[in-house]
């Protein structure tokens, strides 16, 4: 009997941890698995009570190990209080003494656990692949030592968002002495490693456009969507509105800008066209709560409503009775968030909230979805709304959407 093929996959928010940060390999190693390929995972525990949309995604198969998480926890709840903030302060200033780079990065205390633990399943089960996910990126980083003790492995490190160019995990306010080690960190990542992987092609751009020695070995392999995972019986729209759908987190420091000029849009919507207006229907299924005051403030409270995260399938469920699947890609024109392969088997058009860039354009190419740009809301959305009414709406039904299945993507990896 063959041996079958081994594949470990260190993925920090591995499901159960909640958000979006476990969904790629989440799916990825289902589908591995169910290829006969022996999987192992390595994780952080969730410090969390909320749990993983994509939990129920994690096959009895594989063989999931799941270490301490090593962060703060004070430096990751919520601030309330006057003691939650002087222990946010107190692990912040400890990190700021003893770690370079960012201190935001949530594995930056992880090292010596996660190398311990890999050393261990690599050397008992003989384990030739390696993947690696970031962010958190240092965990990349980590993973370029193993190299030392084990010239064998194919290390394969999985960028699932920029790194230098990020404008989370602290990017942005980091000193020129920080900057420069994670710089030396992400150089180092892409020269060990045996493949680097992208899930969209501008990433894989700027990879290539700064380190062209290395460009043969960086490849995208997209975020794909598991058909299993839907229910898309036919069901019946609301005729008196026209509903658009959310469903995910809303960052307030990133989208609070756009999310004011939507209210506002919607406020001038509201002067020039009342029963336009009065179709309107937009629904945040989220979690977060810091918007809901400044829909209160303008009266807006009838027409956008937020409603607490739902499990996936009932997600579905409500996203089929919508008209339109709502994406905000904030300074993201040209990158395709896991929203679009979500939404995709809905078969609904798509309206992005973005600078203009290749992903708006795509949307509009395949007919498929519409732009919204950032700056130009009311003309954009009163302007589709309008032709909703109409009738003047073109969707094309028949788009190939199978190009992003889970079985296509994961053939190619």
């Amino acid at each position: 009997m063959q041996t079958p093929e081994k594949v470990l996959i260190i993925n920090f928010h591995f499901p159960p941890y909640p958000g979006i940060g476990g969904r790629r390999w989440a799916l990825f190693s289902k589908q591995l698995s169910k290829k006969g390929i022996d999987v192992s995972v390595i994780a952080a525990q969730n410090p969390f009570q909320e749990i993983s949309a994509w939990n129920n995604d994690i096959s009895p198969q594989i063989k999931t190990h799941y270490l301490p998480h090593g962060y703060p926890f004070s430096m990751l709840k919520k601030v309330e209080t006057v003691r939650d903030k002087f222990f946010y302060r107190f692990s912040k200033y400890i990190l700021l003494l003893s770690k370079k780079g960012t201190i935001y990065d949530l594995s930056v205390n992880w090292k010596k656990t996660l190398l311990k633990t890999v050393n261990k399943i690599v050397r008992e089960q003989n384990i030739k692949n390696i993947v690696v996910s970031g962010a958190p990126f240092r965990i990349m980083y980590f993973a370029t030592e193993l190299l030392n003790n084990f010239q064998h492995i194919n290390l394969i490190s999985d960028f699932r968002d920029q790194w230098i160019e990020s404008e989370a995990y602290g990017f942005t306010n980091l000193s020129k002495k920080r900057m420069d080690y994670e710089k030396k960190m992400e150089k180092t990542v892409v020269t060990k490693s045996s493949y680097i992987i992208t899930p969209c092609i501008s990433i894989t751009n700027l990879l290539k456009s700064k380190y062209p020695h290395c460009e043969n070995k960086i490849i995208t392999i997209s975020h794909a969507f598991d058909i299993n995972n839907y229910n898309l019986e036919k069901t019946e729209k609301n005729k008196d509105k026209i509903r658009i759908i959310y469903g995910g987190t809303l960052d307030y420091v990133t989208l609070k800008p756009i999310f004011e000029e939507l209210l506002s849009a919607l406020l001038k919507i509201k002067l020039e066209n009342l029963v336009l207006f009065n179709k309107i229907e937009i629904i945040f299924y989220t979690n977060t709560t810091k918007y809901s005051s400044s829909v209160e403030e303008k009266s807006l409270s009838t027409t956008i409503k937020f409603i607490k995260t739902l499990p996936q399938t009932d997600f579905f469920k409500v996203a089929s009775q919508s008209n339109f699947l709502l994406m905000i890609n904030p300074d993201a024109e040209n990158e395709f968030g896991t929203k679009f392969y979500d939404y995709l088997p809905f078969r609904k058009p798509i309206l992005l909230i973005s600078k203009n860039g290749s992903v708006g354009k795509y949307l509009q190419n395949h007919k498929i979805g519409f732009l919204i740009e950032e700056k130009k809301i009311y003309e954009n959305l009163s302007k589709i709304l309008s032709e909703t009414i109409e009738g003047k709406i073109q969707f094309d039904n028949n788009f190939n959407i199978e190009q992003f299945s889970l079985e296509k993507i994961t053939n190619d990896l």
